[in-house]
């Protein structure tokens, strides 16, 4: 198996696809491991595009789960349809994501985050980033690259599940187990 989960950013994605690959005993990893460099502060530096598909390649030599999001990388599309099993689309409304994702970052990088810290402006600009994700078409994660990728990887009769609300964790994962299998 080789899944990739996707939605926007606070969906939920790289929750549930580690407690998918803790509960399979798969290993998982986000598309932000990949793409960024370790940095301090984090998320500054993208990876070079070479290193980046080699480390895509590699994830996806044995059973992997991806989450995030890998479709802007300049990777062709069917070469990247073919590199998956199995599609997971996970939405939910900018409201609830906007939530999640403060609560998310302050509890990674606490006060860095807040008026007068260190990572305050580039929290604030992913934020606006991330606000876009249904309107623009910006490069990186948008709604319209994403909704492409799963009619295309269905349309090739691969097994795609699609949540498009808010769910407990624990339903989303069982209902993922049971698409799985």
């Amino acid at each position: 198996m080789k899944l990739f989960i996707m939605g926007p950013s606070g969906a939920g994605t790289t929750t549930l696809g580690k407690k998918l690959g803790s509960h399979l005993s798969v290993e998982q990893v986000d598309s932000d491991q990949l793409f960024w460099e370790e940095t301090d502060p984090p998320f500054t530096d993208p990876r070079e595009v070479g290193e980046l598909h080699s480390l895509f390649k590699r994830a996806i030599e044995n059973e992997v789960i991806i989450s995030g999001d890998v479709l802007n990388w300049g990777m062709n599309q069917n070469f990247l349809i073919q590199s998956f099993t199995h599609l997971i689309y996970l939405y939910v409304p900018w409201e609830i994501r906007e939530r999640r994702i403060h609560t998310r970052d302050k509890a990674r990088f606490g006060s860095r985050i807040l008026e007068g810290g260190d990572m305050h402006t580039k929290h604030e600009a992913f934020l606006s980033w991330a606000r876009g994700y249904e309107t623009d078409l910006h490069s990186g994660r948008n709604l319209t690259s994403q909704k492409h990728f799963y009619s295309q990887f269905k349309k090739q009769g691969r097994p795609c599940l699609e949540f498009k609300e808010e769910f407990d964790m624990d339903f989303l994962v069982q209902m993922s187990t049971d698409f799985l299998r």
